[in-house]
């Protein structure tokens, strides 16, 4: 299965736009480093699938960064709308996803909507439910 490019759809002007060097930067690098916060954890999918993560609320989030262990390319769409960034991705299972947010102070909640036949790793949960660093 072809891996999708990296694409950026932005549909508000209260996210600023990425340039072209910082997407090709973003793109062969896998990271861009606003903060040193971020989330880490593992999902176990029972077969190579679609997942769809959604991040809503936080309007001070400049930039999602997403790296998939065992990739050197970013297999992801990225669809930026009002104030709800969904973040497309192909994960094998076991690999390892990391989402570095710029800033999750001001974000109220995270949700994380898999498609079917997905199981989640209960430390997600937990990492989920307890206090972001200060």
């Amino acid at each position: 299965k072809k891996l999708q490019p990296y694409s950026i759809v932005r549909q508000s002007n209260k996210i600023p736009k990425l340039t072209d060097y910082q997407l090709r930067k973003f793109h062969h690098s896998g990271n861009i480093f606003l903060s040193e916060t971020f989330l880490d954890f593992h999902m176990e999918s029972s077969q190579t699938e679609q997942q769809f993560f959604i991040l809503q609320n936080y309007r001070n989030l400049r930039a999602v960064c997403v790296g998939i262990s065992g990739y050197e390319q970013i297999p992801h769409d990225c669809v930026i709308l009002n104030d709800i960034i969904k973040i497309q991705l192909d994960i094998q299972p076991k690999d390892q996803l990391r989402i570095q947010l710029a800033d999750l102070k001001p974000c109220r909640y995270i949700k994380f909507k898999p498609d079917t036949a997905s199981v989640f790793d209960s430390n997600i949960e937990k990492l989920l439910t307890e206090k972001l660093p200060q």
